[in-house]
């Protein structure tokens, strides 16, 4: 797996909290199950809140994956919002989740269930 970040990412004077994100697939299937079109090429992560810059991370799957794990940190604050999108190798989204969490700088593990966009 290859993390990438985009956009411009000033160093922050703000008190900022450890993150684990684990992104999960409910609807796994196996690569006889689903076409090559349907796997998961990347991830989409964006961390947004009150009070805060945006942050965009790409995260690029190595084998066929249908879930990430990774960590990042991200300020402090009340209603930080974790979107994801999974994207396929031609960057059609495929499954997307978000959850929204309080964070005071203790670490925290942050579960996101992605789910289908389309049905084929």
């Amino acid at each position: 797996m290859m993390i990438l970040s985009v956009g411009c990412q000033e160093e922050s004077f703000f008190p900022a909290t450890p993150i684990t994100i684990a992104i999960q697939n409910p609807s796994r299937a196996t690569q006889s199950q689903k076409p090559a079109r349907d796997f998961i090429a990347f991830f989409t992560l964006t961390v947004s809140g009150p009070g805060m810059e945006t942050i965009t991370i790409i995260i690029i799957i190595d084998a066929i994956g249908q879930s990430a794990i990774f960590s990042l940190s991200v300020p402090n604050g009340n209603n930080r919002l974790f979107f994801v999108q999974a994207k396929n190798a031609t960057g059609k989204v495929i499954f997307t989740g978000s959850t929204t969490v309080n964070l005071n700088g203790e670490p925290a593990f942050i579960p996101v269930q992605i789910a289908p966009t389309h049905f084929t």
